[in-house]
């Protein structure tokens, strides 16, 4: 699913959601109505503020390279804080956007299940687990707080910023392998002319 998606996403605002969705495991209009002002691209963190998530949290990730160049390639439009988004508003047109996006699919021939950019989400959690993140780990990646309830939350003040961070390079390492593999190597030694 990774590759395919990715392959047809083209270089606008959608396209460069989708990728962040990829390398955050964020909610769509977590990174949909992302604003400068969140992101800190010298030290290379996002933080949303709580009133944006759906846990009432603030959500703050150290981001792997390959997303802070996603960020980076976002054209800066005078006079608006959102990332991406018409007329100075968050982006809002999911549903056309991602048509564009199954149609291209179809036309490159992927033959993918009916997906959501939910799934997404679901996809970045599972291949955490499959990279042998530890869960309580891949939970806080996604902005959940599985391990911080009842007993858990009062004796566990860490925040795993660190442990978080490394859970994200590992994946943004594994996903850009998947998307973008290296050029294969050619199997021909070249022969070294002998010195005397």
């Amino acid at each position: 699913m990774p590759k395919a998606i990715w392959s047809a996403c083209d270089d606008d605002d959608f396209g460069r959601v989708v990728k962040l969705l990829f390398f955050t495991g964020c909610r769509r209009n977590e990174i949909g109505a992302l604003s400068w002002s969140e992101i800190n691209l010298d030290a290379g963190v996002m933080t949303i503020p709580g009133d944006r998530t759906k846990s009432g949290r603030e959500l703050q990730l150290v981001l792997p390279a390959q997303a802070i160049e996603v960020l980076r390639q976002c054209p800066r439009k005078a006079g608006r804080d959102f990332l991406f988004g018409l007329k100075g508003n968050a982006l809002s047109t999911w549903g056309y956007s991602k048509l564009l996006l199954d149609r291209r699919l179809s036309e490159a021939g992927y033959k993918l299940k009916p997906w959501t950019l939910h799934d997404i989400r679901r996809t970045v959690r599972t291949r955490l687990g499959t990279l042998r993140i530890k869960p309580h780990i891949a939970e806080l990646v996604i902005g959940h707080s599985a391990h911080k309830t009842g007993v858990g939350a009062v004796y566990d003040r860490h925040d795993y910023a660190d442990e978080i961070a490394d859970a994200l390079a590992v994946w943004a390492n594994a996903l850009t392998a998947m998307v973008e593999p290296p050029p294969a190597q050619s199997n021909v030694t070249p022969i070294r002319r002998a010195t005397g």
